[in-house]
């Protein structure tokens, strides 16, 4: 399986922007595998009913990207790809945000120690809307337009999930 995105473009293309130390700290190993899981993350948005707009370029083509009439993939599905592999490295190095995510998995609504507390949104109100989908919510922007299903129809789809 190849990523979306190459750790070449993705160095290139996220060094030009702001607080993206999680990407320029991580080993050449960890990008790889960032962006790989960037790809399987974005792959799977096509469980959202509809999936994506178009058919796949090739035939037996096991990824979802490049989308007929395109042979390439397209540079706003290469972006989505650097910004969800910098959110995943982002949490790897957060253990808290790990255990938070884990909670929620886990159905934990809220957790309190001492006189602190913190609450969650549940996972099933979380998915019924595009965010939990990816972790990082301007990768979800740039897939949008790929989205098969538009507008108030994606609504009814994800509030039935």
């Amino acid at each position: 399986m190849q990523s979306y995105a190459t750790n070449e473009y993705a160095d290139e293309y996220l060094d030009g922007l702001m607080n993206t130390d999680a990407w320029s700290g991580a080993q050449a190993s960890d990008k790889e595998r960032a962006l790989l899981s960037a790809t399987v993350h974005i792959d799977a948005l096509s469980s959202l009913g509809g999936g994506f707009r178009g058919c796949k370029a090739t035939d037996g083509q096991l990824q979802e990207f490049p989308r007929s009439p395109d042979t390439v993939v397209p540079e706003a599905i290469k972006r989505a790809c650097c910004h969800e592999a910098l959110a995943i490295l982002e949490q790897s190095r957060d253990k808290t945000a790990q255990g938070r995510a884990q909670a929620i998995r886990q159905g934990v609504a809220s957790v309190s120690i001492g006189g602190v507390s913190e609450s969650y949104v549940k996972l099933s109100d979380q998915q019924s809307g595009l965010r939990g989908r990816l972790l990082s919510d301007m990768a979800m922007a740039l897939i949008r337009p790929y989205l098969a299903v538009q507008g108030a129809a994606i609504w009814r789809i994800l509030l039935r999930l």
